[in-house]
């Protein structure tokens, strides 16, 4: 944890002390861009010092070793040129607040499960997924688009799990090369939806731990497009006169499977 005193530094006060404290992105300044940008002078007239970098302290260091979910890129390069001053795609776009529920929150081990929820569209679902996913401890939730946290719906329907649950903006035409993306690093993609092929969700049914569940959009389901690069498909047997589930019902169902495995 952070030192009022050790960490009253240039390093500490440009986010050093919200990387200890935090397993979001943090657009922190790091000790070697105040070395090499401030000049012998200016370094002699500074009131505090300049600080070094504690990574072995750093809250997301810690949990990335436990949990590998690489932020999304559209191309490698960007990827090995990033720093930490840059603004990543899909970066976490909040900072853990600072009080209790901040530090439990800190302290949770997620699965590596990813819920792709870019092709759900109405605010009040991606509300209740997102409570959902916090709530049964998955990795990391993709939008469509971030800014739907700020709609008053999903605020209703997610309690604050928006200011917990780690979420990336995965855009729908973005869908397909984030798969393959994932898929290159080990993960199953697996899809919810009703096919001819589809596997039924069962006790027999036994989950990857690097799994990527892919929601299909309200009422229509997943394009074939994104069938296509599945490994597998997933049903819930149904027997009710109506056939079919909100896609909060449905997507706690299929999480809680996994996390009945994993978590």
């Amino acid at each position: 944890m952070w030192n009022i005193t050790k960490d009253f530094n240039l390093v500490g006060l440009c986010g050093g002390v919200l990387l200890k404290i935090s397993d979001r992105e943090i657009d922190a300044i790091p000790q070697k861009v105040f070395e090499t940008y401030l000049t012998e002078e200016q370094k002699s007239l500074l009131a505090i010092p300049i600080g070094v970098d504690e990574e072995n302290e750093w809250i997301q260091k810690k949990r990335n070793a436990e949990v590998k979910v690489e932020t999304f890129y559209t191309n490698y390069e960007e990827a090995e040129n990033s720093s930490l001053l840059q603004t990543k795609s899909g970066a976490w776009s909040t900072v853990l607040e600072v009080d209790d529920e901040g530090r439990a929150a800190a302290s949770i081990k997620r699965s590596p499960l990813i819920v792709v929820g870019s092709l759900v569209d109405k605010a009040p679902n991606l509300g209740g997924i997102c409570r959902l996913c916090d709530v049964l401890g998955a990795g990391w939730l993709t939008l469509n688009d971030l800014s739907v946290k700020e709609n008053i719906e999903f605020k209703s329907v997610a309690v604050t799990a928006d200011r917990w649950m780690p979420m990336m903006e995965v855009k729908i035409e973005e869908i397909t090369e984030f798969m393959r993306l994932k898929k290159k690093e080990g993960y199953t993609l697996i899809g919810l939806e009703q096919t001819d092929k589809s596997v039924e969700l069962n006790s027999d049914l036994k989950f990857p731990e690097k799994s990527l569940i892919l929601l299909g959009k309200e009422k229509e389901g997943i394009p074939g497009e994104f069938l296509a690069e599945l490994d597998m498909c997933v049903i819930i047997k149904q027997v009710g006169v109506v056939r079919s589930m909100n896609i909060q019902t449905a997507t706690a169902v299929i999480v809680h499977a996994y996390s009945s495995q994993h978590c």
